[in-house]
C-alpha cells in the first residue's frame, strides 16, 4: 500500500471565504475545505490500513514464536530424557561386595 502524507490546503489572503451578497461561503473555499477534507480521510484510511497490516504481521509472528517456544521446549525435554537414559549404570560394571574366592 502506498504510503499517503497529509497535506491541507492553506487559506490564501485576499481570497473571499464568504459571499457578501448572499452571505454564503464561495465555491473556492468550499472547494479548498472539502479537499482537505478529502486528504484528511485518505489519510487517516492509510494510517488504520496500516495499522491492520501491523497488527496481523505482529499476530503472525507471535503464532511463529509461540511454535518455535514450544519446539524448544520439546527438544529440552527430550534432551532430560535423553539424558537419564545415558546416565544409566550397568551393574555388572560396578565394584560389587562379593568376595573373590
Amino acid at each position: 500500500m502506498a504510503l499517503k502524507f497529509l497535506k491541507i490546503a492553506r487559506m490564501i489572503a485576499g481570497r473571499r471565504i464568504v459571499d457578501p451578497e448572499t452571505g454564503n461561503p464561495t465555491t473556492d473555499f468550499l472547494r479548498a475545505q472539502n479537499d482537505s477534507y478529502a486528504n484528511l480521510e485518505a489519510t487517516i484510511n492509510s494510517i488504520k490500513q496500516q495499522t491492520d497490516d501491523i497488527q496481523f504481521s505482529l499476530k503472525q509472528a507471535g503464532i511463529a514464536l509461540t511454535t518455535a517456544e514450544e519446539a524448544r521446549k520439546l527438544a529440552l525435554a527430550q534432551s532430560r530424557e535423553a539424558s537419564l537414559v545415558a546416565s544409566y549404570i550397568s551393574p555388572d560394571g560396578v565394584l560389587s561386595s562379593a568376595v573373590d574366592t
